[in-house]
C-alpha cells in the first residue's frame, strides 16, 4: 500500500476504520481562564465531543489519548471506540495540568502508537490531532519529527487555542499537513468553536488512490 501524502481531496470512505491519536497540551498556561473556565477544560469537553461522534458515527475506528507537558503520556492506547469509549471519555476526564510544552516528546510517542509495530493492522489512515496553547519548550524540533511522520503517511492536523502573541502557529503550520493546497491547522479563539471544530475533525480524512 502506498502511504505517501497525497495532494488530492480527502474523503469518506464508509467501513474503512482509522486510526486517531489526540495529542493535548497540558501545560501550565492551559490553566488560563480565556475560555471558560479554562483553557483545559474546554479542550478536554472538545475532546470528549470528538470520542462521542466517533462513538455514534465511526465505532469501529480507533483512538487513543496523549498528553504532553513537563513529559508524554500514554492515557490510552489505540483502541477501538466501540469497546474502549467509557475507557476514552475516562482518559480525557482524568486530564490534569502538567507544567512544560514538551511537544517533541509528545509527536515521538504518537509516531510510535502509530508505528506497524504497535498497530496489528496498519489502517488506512492515520491521524495524529495536535492541540496546543504555546510552543515547544523542550529539545528537538518539532516540525522535522513531524515531517518524519508525513513521510510515512501520518496526517498530522494541528489546532491552536489561546493568546496568538503566545502561540508558534508558524510551528504549528509547518507541523500540519496540506491536502489540496490547504494547510491543516486553524486557530480557535472560543470554547463553541472549539467544540465544533473537533466535531468536524471527527469525520475520516481518507485519500482514494489516483486523486
Amino acid at each position: 500500500m502506498n502511504w505517501r501524502l497525497p495532494t488530492g481531496r480527502p474523503e469518506a470512505i464508509p467501513g474503512e476504520p482509522e486510526a486517531v491519536i489526540l495529542l493535548l497540551d497540558i501545560s501550565g498556561s492551559m490553566s488560563e481562564d480565556d475560555y471558560p473556565p479554562n483553557r483545559i477544560e474546554a479542550m478536554k469537553e472538545a475532546a470528549l465531543e470528538f470520542i462521542k461522534r466517533k462513538h455514534e458515527d465511526s465505532p469501529d475506528d480507533q483512538v487513543g489519548i496523549i498528553t504532553f507537558g513537563s513529559s508524554a503520556n500514554i492515557r490510552c492506547a489505540l483502541i477501538p471506540v466501540s469497546i474502549g469509549y467509557e475507557k476514552l471519555r475516562d482518559a480525557v476526564q482524568a486530564i490534569e495540568i502538567d507544567g512544560a510544552t514538551e511537544m517533541v516528546a509528545g509527536l515521538k510517542e504518537a509516531g510510535r502508537a502509530m508505528s506497524p509495530g504497535w498497530l496489528r493492522e496498519i489502517p488506512q489512515s492515520r491521524r495524529i490531532i495536535v492541540l496546543s496553547d504555546g510552543g515547544n519548550t523542550g529539545n528537538g524540533n518539532p516540525v522535522k519529527v513531524a515531517a518524519a511522520l508525513k513521510a510515512e503517511g501520518v496526517v498530522i492536523e494541528c489546532v491552536g487555542i489561546g493568546d496568538r502573541a503566545a502561540l508558534d502557529e508558524d510551528t504549528l503550520r509547518k507541523m500540519a499537513s496540506i491536502y489540496n493546497r490547504k494547510v491543516l491547522y486553524r486557530w480557535i479563539g472560543d470554547r463553541e468553536n472549539l467544540e465544533r471544530h473537533f466535531r468536524e475533525m471527527s469525520n475520516k480524512l481518507v485519500i482514494r488512490e489516483g486523486d
